[in-house]
């Protein structure tokens, strides 16, 4: 190994997954407790309909205490009308180490022909069939670095503006787990927040939260929900207080009012209720559950109204 391939440097600097590069490979150490194990690329199957990005080309990303490495995941299938622009605000971020892999489960659609136009700003992306949006997400953590801060940005979804990783990356020390708040495209600003509530609903939206790498890894995304896995991780990482939650009060994402989430409040609404039978007994989860459907049936008729 020569002194070159062992440095970090800039194939680009127009680019925040560009500027910080090397040619070494990151060490890999996987624990047999945890419920996602790390790879640098998927093995060679048929089912693996197409792959690529630097780390195909031998570029790979380095954590450091000065610049800790952000690694975004952007989940999509069939979302060419959204795409580019997702993509768009994380490359075009100011700060200098990001990594951003994309995993797509099988499009159709032009969706590919966009990632590969960006094949020299993304770390890596494949293409294939996948179970959910949670597999996906979970793949995204596999092929992930194991030093990194994760963030999740699934397609339709944008970083608010080009300043806010630099930001943010000043509370990273593996320990704290940072969120903010989000705004919908119908202006609609949405607060993140740890209060009681959080065992009532969710609180906590995936694109304002930044996690490190290693608590996602020893947890994992339960694929046996459609749309709230995100909301059960989020109460098992708090019940391990194991670390501290840092509130940013600004905006993190700009996100479309048709998320799953949003678009399906019962399916919604029976996945939180699933998760506290689940998290808290049968005798608390159910008294927690009519809590929340008497906010739900609440909330429900004054948006109606």
């Amino acid at each position: 190994m020569t002194e070159e391939n062992k440095a970090i440097f800039s194939l680009n600097d127009e680019y925040a997954t560009t500027r910080r590069v090397t040619c070494l490979p990151p060490i890999i150490i996987n624990h047999p407790e945890d419920k996602i194990q790390t790879q640098l690329f998927l093995p060679v199957t048929n089912t693996i309909k197409s792959e690529g990005g630097l780390r195909t080309k031998g570029y790979f990303k380095e954590n450091s205490i000065d610049n800790p490495l952000i690694t975004v995941i952007t989940v999509v299938f069939n979302g060419e009308s959204h795409l580019e622009k997702t993509i768009l605000s994380v490359i075009t971020q100011s700060y200098d180490n990001v990594e951003y892999i994309i995993i797509d489960g099988g499009s159709t659609d032009n969706s590919i022909n966009i990632i590969s136009q960006y094949e020299n700003q993304i770390d890596y992306w494949i293409s294939e069939n996948d179970s959910g949006i949670y597999d996906a997400m979970n793949k995204g953590v596999k092929f992930s670095n194991q030093l990194s801060y994760l963030y999740f940005l699934n397609s339709g979804d944008y970083v608010f503006n080009s300043d806010v990783f630099a930001r943010l990356s000043k509370l990273f020390d593996g320990k704290n787990i940072v969120f903010g708040k989000i705004q919908y495209d119908t202006g609609e600003i949405v607060k993140s927040s740890l209060s009681v509530n959080r065992y009532l609903h969710n609180t906590i939206h995936h694109q304002s939260i930044f996690y490190p790498s290693q608590i996602i890894r020893h947890i994992g995304f339960d694929c046996s929900y459609r749309i709230m896995a995100d909301y059960k991780l989020n109460i098992q990482i708090y019940n391990t207080h194991k670390y501290r939650y840092i509130s940013d009060c600004s905006i993190i994402a700009l996100c479309t009012e048709n998320g799953l989430s949003r678009s399906n409040f019962n399916l919604a609404k029976s996945e939180i209720n699933k998760v506290k039978y689940q998290m808290f007994g049968e005798f608390f989860g159910w008294i927690l559950a009519i809590i929340f459907n008497i906010k739900f049936f609440i909330w429900k008729f004054v948006k109606n109204k």
